[in-house]
């Protein structure tokens, strides 16, 4: 287990990643794992993935402001930080989705099927936790923030023995 601060994201450009980022002696001390469980000083404990970026400065997870806000994380905040090797994989999602700010807003429509699979290309094996918003560029239309409401999953192992 590790002991991390929270922090900020490095950039803006990585709150698209919707991802948490550790200097890579961070995420090397956390075996490399590709998601890991963050537990926040009220107990609760959330799912992320991880990018890991010299930028970030070690010994910090930087969180974007949409998760800091989410989370009610403050900046400084103690957390524990360890890899997640779940091996469920998400069956379904049901999500919300909104403009994510609501002074950029378009009419135009929208192709749900599209943004579907866009969504999906740009999440691909991403852990998501009940709750969690995320922001999404789908194409040259506003961001938008599509909030996890359910996820039911299915476990790799149990379908491999049948």
């Amino acid at each position: 287990m590790s002991r991390l601060k929270a922090g900020k994201s490095p950039n803006e450009a990585l709150s698209l990643t919707n991802r948490v980022v550790l200097n890579p002696r961070d995420h090397a001390a956390l075996s490399n794992s590709r998601h890991v469980k963050i537990t926040l000083p009220n107990q609760c404990c959330l799912i992320f993935s991880v990018e890991p970026l010299d930028a970030m400065a070690p010994g910090q997870v930087g969180f974007s402001s949409v998760h800091r806000k989410w989370g009610g994380i403050d900046v400084n905040a103690e957390l524990h930080v360890v890899p997640f090797q779940g091996q469920d994989f998400i069956a379904e999602m049901t999500v919300d989705i909104d403009f994510f700010n609501k002074k950029k807003v378009t009419r135009d429509p929208y192709n749900t099927d599209d943004m579907a699979k866009e969504f999906l290309m740009q999440f691909a094996s991403q852990a998501f936790s009940v709750g969690q918003p995320n922001v999404f560029q789908f194409k040259n239309y506003p961001l938008t923030v599509v909030t996890i409401k359910s996820i039911a999953v299915a476990d790799l192992n149990a379908i491999k023995t049948g």
